[in-house]
């Protein structure tokens, strides 16, 4: 039984085309503008849930707008884009909130020291 469930599952993954896989430019700019916009949203307001709705009320709005202004128009996938580049955005501003960035120069050298809270 184990063998047939092996066999079944290298079928369905090896009958898969492989540009399936491929993430086209368009989603890629959804991913990342969404980030943005709740990187900088919740470090402006420090609320998720205020930062994760005008997120995505941004990227629904630009859906609506490709309705009557693009050859594609509404797409749920770029929906997806965004609400997983709103995650992206939101948390990591989140997570780096405590986060000091100190630039450290010496005769010879020059860095940035990152001094990282423990408590998340």
């Amino acid at each position: 039984m184990k063998r047939l469930v092996v066999f079944l599952v290298s079928a369905l993954v090896l009958n898969v085309p492989s540009y399936s896989f491929a993430i086209d430019h368009d989603k890629k700019l959804h991913f990342g503008v969404s980030s943005a916009i709740g990187f900088v949203g919740y470090g402006v307001t420090d609320d998720k849930v205020l930062s994760y709705t005008g997120c995505m009320a941004i990227g629904f709005g630009k859906e609506v707008y490709d309705i009557a202004h693009s050859e594609d128009g509404f797409s749920t996938e770029d929906l997806v884009a965004d609400a997983l580049g709103c995650v992206v955005g939101v948390e990591s501003s989140a997570y780096l909130r405590g986060v000091e960035i100190l630039p450290s120069f010496g005769s010879d050298y020059w860095g940035i020291n990152f001094k990282i809270p423990l408590s998340y």
